[in-house]
């Protein structure tokens, strides 16, 4: 629970952040007016129903295989977990975040041919 929670004021204050910052550069009116490339919408989507998912599915014994129900149910596990982790769940966690590094990483290296 925790973890969602600062997850929440986390994104909540990179969104303030970028909103402070296109008020005070003076380009707020903009931001809504230009048309948004399609490569945005998708990562954008993708966070938002990742987090629902994880939201949603939890606190169920299916949030045990959701890299990002993980830890906050690792967090609950030192108290009484109703759904305790298996060893599957720190390895998908793992998983996960070495497609992420390894997709960046050569999306940085596209980029910069460019």
């Amino acid at each position: 629970m925790y973890a969602s929670v600062f997850r929440l004021l986390g994104f909540g204050l990179m969104t303030s952040w970028t909103f402070g910052r296109e008020y005070s550069d003076r380009t707020l009116k903009a931001l809504l007016g230009l048309p948004i490339s399609r490569g945005y919408l998708m990562p954008i989507g993708f966070a938002f129903t990742t987090l629902m998912l994880a939201l949603v599915f939890g606190s169920t014994a299916i949030g045990t295989y959701l890299p990002l129900s993980v830890p906050a149910l690792h967090l609950q596990e030192s108290g009484v977990a109703s759904f305790p982790l298996a060893g599957i769940s720190y390895l998908l966690v793992f998983l996960i975040g070495l497609a992420g590094f390894i997709g960046t990483a050569k999306w940085l290296q596209n980029r910069e041919h460019r």
